[in-house]
């Protein structure tokens, strides 16, 4: 896959063809803080990177969930992409989308961003994707995807999920990733890297638009089948299908690619640029897993079209049920074609048509496409120059395709040579039939005309093996005399010796040998289809007694309803009022219906408001603790202010001891020396100062421990109200619980019953049921 070729954008506003998607440019770097126009540069249109180098293509579809801004206000948001190394050193990003002009949480872009990474860096490099506010430049969400886990040339298409506490679910972002390397790679045995096809763009004008379109294109091994399975079937399933990331550990098993895949390896093109006809000039490349069925048997290029006002929802990006497809079979004069001489720079195809669509176009032709094809054979191809002269290019049509052409490479293998056996062209040996076999004097062999085997629906004709089987007519003299057609060659006299005769016998023995296992092959391959014909055709006649049954059983109620008619067992005036009664009996189950979903609506808001009470009361008991935390903190707090009481109480009567031994003391003794007296009156008076501020260190104990059992009383009052209010809420909520549970119960018996058709006859209910009345 390639970006669009030749795409340009207006210098200052794009807008999308949705409404309300349009978005804004700015002329500031290229930062994660910054919105700027997808990057156009002369790489992304190349198919591979510049040497030393690998690119990345990205083209960011939109995204969902985005979360609000850190100030409450929804965001305006761009997308960025740059390189670990960039993210970490600070540096600009590479590429970045528009802003959209409004605020939004699900913005969709559809445009294209490429990066540069130096091979040696590679394998610990990482795609850092930013999604970010342009207002406020604050990022609202960061994927970083391994680049290492990415294959190739390989179109991934993914849904970034990156789950968040405020948005559970995930934030969501879809893109389109391919990893580009400096030289495309090279299958064993191929003589080709590639297919490069280019959808340019309707080839008429569109009457009947539907507006901008997405083209998908792919190779499809088996375009039979996938044709019934995906592309006939309503509602169609044909679309792509995206693999989901989670952040931030992705799962590796998520890059892997299987190895057959019978869808293709769908690749998708940016919105096309006009409505009334479509235009996108994008260059998709095939290679790798698709250059091994690219021209297998029976397989085939699918275009698919789809809306773009449908793909980008406020819910999800998606892509299905095309509006039309067109289809070109892969086969062997597609391949002569392309590599001819005059094919080799590229061949175009102005008339492929849209099949399964309603499309109308204005001259009132069938609407159909034009497409440019090239056959890349160098790993490191050249962009398509003619891209913007395609009428310098032959018609698919223009270019022959006879054995006398240009012969298919050397190193195409003999498996693939073996495909194209059944495919209504001169293609088999193509050396062989170009040789020029009377120059060594043997003879010449010219192949019949071969047709298709069968056509899509029927079982192969009763002559399928002469026509899928190409006979070989001798015109010469052969010894054998196999085959002669004496009335349309004239027949030459041998011109070499008998030595030479006979070595030309026997490679021509050998070569009939190689045809008769080639023979063979085509045999079984037919049986197996006649085969799976079969039970493709029994299971539609099972499908089909199935349908006539039960149209059967439709004509049969008519039919009684009709007999009664005309025997004139029920007239037309009561068949009449018969429908009449039936129609308002279903308006009224309507009406009901709806009145019971309205119910059942208002009964899912009163819980959803009891589950918001419940929280409330689970915050109330989550504050009870803490209040008992708190008395459980003043209680241990009373215990050590008693303790503290219970310590001075004691060193008060300690010091009423002392001083009843100190007056007793005084008076027992005599009058003490003048010195002596005066230390005892010091003495005293120190005593007398611990005692009175010890006895005030008391006083204001007693009235610290006052207030702690006023606080306490408050406390425990709070408390108890407390557990009154929550256990009165509880039983409020339990009895509303109840009630609404029996009321729900009660209400899906009787919407049952009333789906069921059965009535309830007796006892008040039936008064009072408004199915009834």
């Amino acid at each position: 896959m390639d970006s669009p070729a030749n795409e340009a954008r207006p210098a200052t506003k794009s807008t999308s063809p949705k409404k309300g998607r349009t978005s804004r440019r700015t002329s500031r770097s290229p930062t994660v803080t910054s919105p700027k126009p997808a990057n156009k540069s002369d790489s992304s249109n190349r198919h591979v990177a510049k040497p030393g180098f690998e690119e990345i293509y990205v083209i960011i579809h939109g995204a969902t969930s985005l979360p609000s801004r850190s100030d409450g206000a929804d965001p305006i948001p761009f997308a960025t992409v740059k390189s670990l190394y960039e993210e970490q050193g600070g540096r600009a990003a590479q590429g970045s989308t528009h802003a959209s002009l409004s605020p939004t949480h699900s913005p969709a872009w559809e445009e294209v961003l490429t990066m540069e990474i130096p091979e040696g860096r590679v394998e610990e490099e990482e795609i850092v994707l930013t999604v970010a506010d342009s207002v406020s430049k604050e990022k609202l969400v960061t994927y970083n995807l391994p680049i290492i886990n990415l294959e190739p040339f390989h179109p991934y298409h993914f849904e970034l999920v990156k789950p968040t506490k405020s948005i559970p679910s995930g934030i969501r972002v879809y893109v389109t990733v391919l990893r580009k390397q400096s030289h495309l790679p090279r299958l064993e045995d191929f003589g080709f890297c590639g297919l490069e096809v280019t959808l340019r763009d309707f080839q008429q004008e569109l009457s009947n638009s539907s507006g901008s379109l997405i083209a998908v294109a792919r190779i499809v091994p088996d375009y039979t089948s996938y044709k019934e399975t995906m592309l006939t079937r309503y509602p169609c399933p044909a679309g792509i299908t995206s693999t989901t990331l989670t952040f931030p550990s992705p799962n590796p098993s998520a890059f892997e690619v299987a190895k057959v895949d019978q869808q293709g390896y769908p690749q998708l093109t940016t919105i096309s640029k006009e409505t009334s006809r479509p235009t996108w000039n994008h260059t998709f490349m095939f290679c790798n897993k698709d250059a091994a069925t690219t021209f297998a048997h029976n397989s085939a290029l699918v275009v698919e079209f789809y809306p773009s006002s449908s793909t980008m929802t406020s819910v999800t990006w998606t892509i299905r049920s095309p509006i039309g497809f067109s289809t070109l079979l892969l086969d062997g004069e597609i391949f002569q074609a392309l590599t001819s001489d005059a094919g080799r720079m590229g061949v175009r195809i102005d008339d492929l048509i849209v099949q399964g669509s309603r499309f109308e176009t204005v001259d009132g032709s069938f609407p159909s496409i034009r497409l440019l094809l090239r056959l890349i054979t160098t790993e490191r191809p050249d962009t398509l120059v003619v891209a913007s002269d395609p009428g310098v290019l032959p018609t698919l049509d223009s270019v022959p395709t006879t054995a006398a052409g240009p012969q298919r490479p050397a190193e195409m293998s003999n498996d693939i040579a073996q495909l194209y056996l059944s495919e209504p062209e001169e293609e088999i040996q193509p050396r062989i039939i170009a040789r020029d076999d009377t120059a060594i004097g043997g003879p010449r062999y010219e192949r019949k005309k071969t047709r298709v085997l069968m056509k899509e629906d029927e079982y192969p004709p009763s002559d399928a093996l002469e026509t899928i089987l190409p006979d070989y007519v001798l015109t010469v003299n052969d010894p054998t005399m196999l085959k002669m057609d004496t009335t349309s060659r004239n027949v030459q006299p041998p011109q070499k010796s008998e030595r030479s005769s006979d070595s030309h016998t026997k490679s021509l023995l050998d070569h009939h040998a190689q045809e008769l296992s080639k023979y063979r092959e085509a045999v079984k391959r037919m049986t197996a289809d006649i085969v799976a014909l079969r039970r493709s055709n029994a299971q539609l006649q099972e499908e089909n007694a199935q349908l006539r049954r039960e149209l059967l059983l439709t004509k049969e109620v008519g039919q009684t309803v009709m007999d009664d008619l005309h025997k004139g067992v029920i007239t037309s005036t009561e068949v009449a009022d018969k429908f009449v009664a039936t129609r308002h009996k279903l308006a009224k189950e309507s009406e009901d219906l709806s009145k019971y979903k309205t119910k059942v609506q208002l009964l899912q808001n009163q819980m959803i408001k009891a589950n918001e009470r419940e929280k409330r009361y689970l915050m109330q008991n989550a504050s009870r603790k803490e209040l008992e935390e708190t008395v459980q903190y003043l209680q241990d707090k009373l215990k050590k202010s008693k303790k503290l009481e219970d310590t001075c109480v004691q060193q008060e009567k300690v010091i009423q001891k002392m001083e009843k031994l100190l007056n007793k003391y005084m008076k027992n003794t005599t009058a003490p020396p003048q010195n002596e007296l005066g230390d005892q009156q010091g003495t005293i008076t120190l005593l007398s100062q611990e005692n009175a501020n010890l006895q005030h260190e008391l006083s204001e104990l007693r009235i610290r421990q006052q207030q702690h059992n006023a606080e306490k009383t408050e406390l425990h009052d709070r408390l108890e109200r407390a557990e009154s209010r929550v256990a009165s809420l509880e039983g409020q909520l339990d009895h509303n619980a109840r009630s609404w549970a029996k009321e729900k119960h009660e209400l899906t018996v009787r919407l049952q019953e009333h789906r069921n058709g059965i009535l309830r006859t007796s006892g008040a209910n039936a008064r009072n049921d408004p199915l009834l009345n």
